[in-house]
């Protein structure tokens, strides 16, 4: 019977400290959009997060997004830890 209530605690901390992790990304998401359209002076800012594996894996719906960047750039970008060459 312990065992099931420590169980279930865990459970629940574990999804606490996911829901934690979610609203610090939503908020970082806001804080650089309200940046970008402050230091470009736009009338309207849209930031698309792109998630890469760490082994360079994308999603396929990747190539829909024109961001002026190749798909083989942001994964070395990724890989090696820079946007350097």
């Amino acid at each position: 019977m312990k065992f099931l209530i420590k169980s279930l605690l865990l459970k629940i901390i574990i999804i606490i400290i996911i829901i934690i992790i979610i609203i610090i990304i939503t908020i970082i998401i806001i804080i650089i959009m309200v940046e970008d359209k402050n230091l470009w002076k736009l009338k309207e800012v849209t930031t698309t997060p792109i998630v890469i594996g760490a082994l360079g894996t994308y999603t396929d719906s990747l190539e829909d997004i024109h961001v002026g960047l190749q798909a083989h750039t942001m994964q070395r970008t990724v890989l090696l830890g820079s946007a350097g060459s």
